[in-house]
């Protein structure tokens, strides 16, 4: 039997941040608007979605992928590309993290009034995923590549 590489498990804890970090957030945050902006329009209007809306729209992908995070980690073993399989789970960490901050970033937006702004300072938040994934990317290329076992098994 093929061992699990640490190296993924490593990504999928990585992974696992958004949703748990967002499931935090809401929790203890003081008084969440009711509705916040969940895009602009093409002359800078935001258009409010209700809070529980937007949430939905957060955790459900961030779940999703630290599903498919911990399914990788589970099933993927060391002879798979290195390349290859840094850049899916880093694109992976990317896709879970970035949805992970919409409701925050949305809350944040409203409570400092800049929803007339379509790029306000809380859209800097979302270079974490961008962090999260050069993390996730870094971690799961570090492995030492490993040819795999030749069909007659030697």
């Amino acid at each position: 039997m093929d061992k699990i590489v640490s190296q993924f498990v490593i990504v999928a804890f990585i992974t696992a941040i958004a949703p748990v970090g967002l499931v935090l957030a809401a929790s203890l945050w003081p008084d969440p608007a009711a509705e916040i902006p969940s895009h602009w329009d093409v002359v800078g209007q935001p258009a409010l979605e209700k809070s529980w809306v937007v949430f939905l729209i957060s955790i459900v992908p961030a779940v999703l992928c630290c599903a498919v995070a911990i399914v990788a980690a589970a099933l993927l073993r060391a002879d798979v590309g290195r390349w290859s399989t840094a850049s899916g789970l880093g694109a992976l960490t990317l896709a879970g993290a970035f949805s992970g901050l919409i409701w925050v970033v949305g809350q944040l937006t409203v409570s400092i009034g800049t929803q007339g702004n379509r790029i306000g300072p809380s859209f800097v938040l979302f270079l974490i995923p961008v962090m999260l994934a050069a993390v996730s990317f870094a971690v799961a290329a570090s492995r030492s590549p490993r040819p795999a076992a030749n069909a007659l098994g030697d």
